[in-house]
């Protein structure tokens, strides 16, 4: 009795294993769907488009897909280049509104841009002397060096199992390891508690 229980326990484990990634991720999937639809639907009531609801499921999805890649290229235009630094210019002049969207697109810049900070992984001794975190390395802190005097780096140390939120470290850089990992190995790391290794 006690063996065909550890069975059951074993089944229902390896169940939940093979199961459980591809719920959330067909749970993910749906909702992100769902709300890209009703985005569309909802700009295109809003220019009178008269477009019939619903074409099939995810055209919304494709049209976002669609309109950002076309960003994306035509910021490979000077002119266009020219006017998106304008506008990122006056967004940054105005009250208020400045403070959200300047600190919105430099983070998004340094995670997503071309120069991802998050482009480096590292290891820092924390929370104390003789144990290991993965940060990543930002910037160099030009301010802080030089009202301290020394050569600090920036650096952010993200959480398990949630990365995105974390805590943000000045070292000097000779108490900084570099690595070899990629930054979705080092996530990957960072999400599964070191459950699932880099290969």
């Amino acid at each position: 009795m006690i063996r065909k229980n550890l069975f059951l326990k074993r089944w229902l484990l390896q169940g939940i294993v093979v199961i459980l990634p591809l719920l959330i991720t067909a749970i993910s999937l749906y909702y992100l769907i769902v709300y890209t639809d009703a985005a569309l639907w909802f700009v295109c009531n809003l220019l009178s488009l008269g477009l019939p609801k619903p074409i099939f499921p995810g055209v919304g999805l494709l049209v976002a897909t669609g309109v950002l890649i076309a960003i994306g290229a035509l910021t490979e235009s000077y002119l266009i280049t020219k006017g998106i630094a304008l506008f990122n210019f006056v967004m940054s002049k105005l009250p208020v509104i400045r403070v959200i969207y300047s600190t919105v697109h430099k983070i998004v810049e340094s995670t997503l841009g071309h120069n991802s900070s998050f482009s480096k992984a590292v290891l820092v001794e924390y929370p104390r002397e003789g144990m290991y975190s993965i940060a990543f390395k930002t910037s160099n802190s030009s301010l802080v060096c030089q009202k301290t005097g020394k050569k600090l780096v920036n650096l952010f140390l993200p959480t398990t199992p949630n990365p995105t939120s974390g805590f943000y470290l000045l070292l000097p850089e000779d108490q900084i390891y570099p690595t070899n990992l990629e930054p979705e190995e080092a996530f990957k790391l960072i999400i599964s508690a070191g459950m699932v290794q880099a290969k």
